[in-house]
């Protein structure tokens, strides 16, 4: 999954100055422009899909002066872009280089920034450990680990139990442990860390807010650097192996600890998210039992996905320029993919803002398109559909025992908390 979650999310204009480009208020033309809508609105993080709709009934290409970029909520020209090869990920350090220097390497070296033959270099060292066909190796591991999370979370009660700690939570963080194989134990350390750093992709961080990312970001690059140290003397075969000795000399050291970051932040969080808003949606329209057949668990795994996209903002930077829908995007030009909107594209999906678990064909864009597809997108799937199977066949009276708690924020969609009642 590309989260992140782990992944590719929005950049803050609120945190230290970075160098960007202004668009001419003369280069935009007043139709143009976007009108009207404001996706940092309280509202907006409730529910951002009215405001998306709204969008995108505006036009297929707009500019936002308040962010400083071109977005589309539309889904044909939110795939276009996405393979696109001369619009691509850039990253942009941010300043000052003393406090966002962790932050600022462990991005410019992850293969989700990079394109051409360096991304191309280093997607290849990391299909060892993220290949479609290793998704299989997990499965009976996955079956394992939702098992046991299950028996524990019974064994403490069945009412008001919080499933996001139980299941929802430590259910990806244990398995992308595994696929990097870290040791035992460390996964809440990282989380912990993965969350602080993430949440520096999120608008109008304040600067306590920021500082903390910083630290996260550090955290993370010493400690994973303290790993790559003890896997390249370690005789155990243990931690980074799959980054730094299956593929010997194709990454740096520094390069394998970016994207080892990369990999565990976009295993869990954004991974995290989707489970989350999709159960709470089935939940609420008390579809979980229906789910009684792998094939009807695999697509309501699809529209889970489509439905309530965990990462809503994708951006990407034009290399030269580009006519797109009587649209001129100059070289440096950022655009934003609203893949929230693109997902509820009344000209793909039909009803879109119903959920329908049964929705066939679900082309939707959460994994994103082209040379940037995610990664681990298969093995995202198998954990989703093991975890909804597990539910449905041993808690398929399973009902919301309150309201859930919303975490904050536009780009990342998710629940703190999802109380629940088993029985």
């Amino acid at each position: 999954m590309a989260s992140h979650t782990g992944g590719a999310v929005a950049q803050s204009p609120a945190e230290a100055p970075r160098v960007r480009k202004e668009i001419p208020m003369t280069r935009v033309q007043e139709h143009q422009r976007l009108r009207g809508v404001d996706l940092q609105d309280a509202d907006a993080w409730d529910d951002p899909y009215p405001y998306l709709a709204d969008i995108r009934s505006q036009g297929q290409l707009l500019w936002s002066d308040d962010w400083q970029m071109w977005l589309s909520a539309h889904h044909g020209t939110s795939d276009t872009i996405l393979r696109n090869p001369h619009i691509e990920r850039r990253y942009e350090a941010r300043c000052p280089e003393s406090q966002w220097g962790s932050f600022n390497r462990l991005n410019a070296r992850a293969a989700l920034d990079m394109s051409g033959s360096e991304h191309t270099r280093v997607r290849k060292a990391l299909t060892t450990v993220m290949r479609p066909t290793r998704s299989t190796d997990f499965s009976a591991l996955v079956a394992s680990e939702v098992d046991r999370l299950l028996d524990l979370l019974s064994a403490s009660g069945t009412q008001n139990v919080d499933i996001v700690t139980g299941l929802i939570e430590p259910l990806p963080v244990n398995i992308i442990c595994a696929a990097l194989n870290l040791e035992e134990g460390i996964g809440d350390r990282l989380r912990n860390s993965s969350i602080r750093m993430v949440a520096a992709f999120e608008k109008g961080q304040t600067p306590a807010e920021a500082a903390d990312s910083q630290l996260a970001a550090r955290e993370l690059e010493e400690c994973f650097l303290g790993i790559a140290s003890t896997s390249r003397s370690s005789s155990a075969g243990r931690h980074l192996d799959s980054l730094l000795e299956q593929v010997p000399g194709s990454l740096s050291l520094d390069e394998a600890v970016a994207n080892a970051i990369l990999l565990f932040n976009g295993g869990t969080g954004a991974l995290i998210n989707a489970l989350g808003t999709g159960l709470v949606t089935l939940l609420q329209q008390q579809e979980l039992a229906s789910l009684s057949t792998p094939d009807a668990i695999t697509l309501a795994v699809e529209e889970m996905l489509r439905h309530d996209a965990p990462l809503q903002l994708f951006e990407r930077t034009a290399d030269e320029e580009i006519s797109f829908g009587g649209v001129t995007i100059a070289p440096g030009d950022r655009v934003g993919l609203l893949l929230g909107g693109a997902n509820r594209d009344p000209e793909v999906f039909e009803s879109p803002d119903h959920f329908d678990p049964a929705r066939h064909p679900n082309p939707h864009l959460t994994f994103s398109a082209g040379q940037h597809f995610c990664l681990g997108a298969p093995l995202a799937r198998l954990e989703m559909q093991h975890a909804l199977r597990a539910l449905v066949d041993r808690f398929p009276r399973m009902h919301l025992a309150a309201p859930p708690l919303r975490e904050p924020g536009f780009v990342v969609r998710g629940y703190s908390t999802i109380l629940v009642n088993l029985e």
